[in-house]
């Protein structure tokens, strides 16, 4: 395998602007020669506007009001980046800063403006630290570099969850002093906890259906086929002898569009005449605990996509660094090779569930090969199918 190294962004994007690493650092230091005297009272200015933030997000409105989502984002970059010292152990902060960091990157350059001028990782740490995690600050800067458009407020919004969701409430300090909770940074990193008891938009709810008659399905790729309705929490086959199969929505409302549209059982192409199969609701709710609620609302699903990969990768490798090397292996769907509608090569890993994902985001994030890529989640092929779907739907 060849040496996977930084890509050499040079030369003018569609937009104009130069990404060459060079230009971006001269025009850092041109903008930054200029600012200095007007420094501190650009601070107080940035400092105000948080205030008045964290003023206006009080107000009685929804939890998915964008005030309050903005608001929640701001509170929890401040608690990381401005935090007293000892606040957080060492390691920890490293670690809550790296995946903030990395969510942030992500976010900005799977906007389809910044297709071919894409920010790093060192540039988002850059930022954080001279903005002190001033939210508002760090979005004008931003926007002053032109890899977001403040008039676009669902661009700030999903930039907002995108922190949000690597920053779950724990141990913070808010603008007065008061403490907040910031406890893990990733969706998956407290799957061993209790479920939080407040009351939530998605609550518990039936998210569970069986397949019956589907004792010829071997692959996870045959029985996600047969699904449709939404984004799946996980897939299971029939056990050995057994002819019925189970899969998890990730919401309540997605089961009840699948079990709607199947009331009289699924007919499978090419199948044997008259052999349908059967559908059923699995009594009892599903309980929806904090992980499961960021990877809702963080728009998470089990496929992972690496944009701008390596071509040269063999399958047989692919195949291995899916399943991982530990004592549990990842349960892979398929591995897809395509380009998006823009011409960016991708390699998308599919899993039979969410959490086998999110494990597998991680590590492709911190592996040297892969370094070059942008890491996203891909659309599920079975919220955007609306019938069985052998035929894979998810191209671009």
């Amino acid at each position: 395998m060849s040496n996977k190294g930084t890509a050499d962004f040079t030369g003018p994007t569609s937009n104009g602007r130069s990404t060459s690493a060079d230009s971006r650092t001269q025009g850092d230091a041109h903008r930054l020669k200029n600012t200095l005297p007007s420094r501190k009272l650009e601070s107080e200015y940035f400092l105000q506007g948080l205030e008045a933030l964290q003023k206006l997000s009080s107000l009685p409105l929804p939890d998915d009001a964008p005030l309050k989502v903005i608001w929640a984002a701001a509170d929890k970059l401040r608690g990381v980046y401005a935090s007293p010292i000892g606040t957080y152990a060492l390691a920890t902060l490293l670690s809550m800063k790296s995946k903030c960091e990395d969510a942030i990157k992500t976010y900005i350059n799977g906007l389809t403006k910044n297709i071919g001028s894409p920010i790093s990782s060192e540039r988002v740490a850059q930022l954080l630290q001279e903005c002190g995690g001033n939210f508002v600050r760090f979005c004008a800067q931003l926007a002053d570099e032109k890899f977001l458009r403040l008039q676009d407020l669902q661009e700030v919004v999903g930039l907002s969850n995108a922190i949000t969701n690597v920053v779950p409430p724990g141990n913070g300090t808010m603008l007065g002093g008061s403490k907040v909770s910031i406890s893990s940074v990733d969706p998956a990193d407290n799957m061993t906890k209790w479920p939080s008891q407040t009351k939530r938009a998605n609550g518990a709810g039936n998210r569970t259906v069986s397949l019956k008659r589907v004792g010829d399905i071997t692959t996870i790729h045959q029985l996600q086929a047969l699904v449709w309705g939404g984004r799946i929490e996980s897939l299971n086959l029939p056990e050995p002898g057994k002819s019925f199969a189970f899969v998890k929505f990730m919401t309540a409302q997605a089961c009840q569009n699948y079990l709607a549209a199947t009331e009289n059982g699924v007919e499978v192409p090419g199948g044997k005449p008259g052999a349908i199969v059967l559908v059923d609701g699995q009594p009892g709710p599903n309980s929806v605990n904090d992980n499961l609620q960021a990877c809702i609302e963080g728009e998470v699903t089990r496929c992972v996509r690496a944009l701008d990969a390596d071509s040269d990768w063999g399958d047989k490798a692919l195949e291995k660094l899916a399943e991982g090397t530990g004592k549990e292996k990842r349960k892979v769907d398929i591995i897809k090779r395509g380009r998006t509608g823009h011409g960016r090569y991708f390699i998308e890993f599919r899993f039979a569930n969410i959490y086998d994902a999110l494990s597998f985001k991680r590590q492709l994030a911190e592996e040297e090969d892969w370094e070059r890529c942008t890491i996203v989640y891909a659309p599920d092929p079975c919220e955007i199918a609306d019938g069985v779907h052998f035929t894979d739907l998810v191209d671009v």
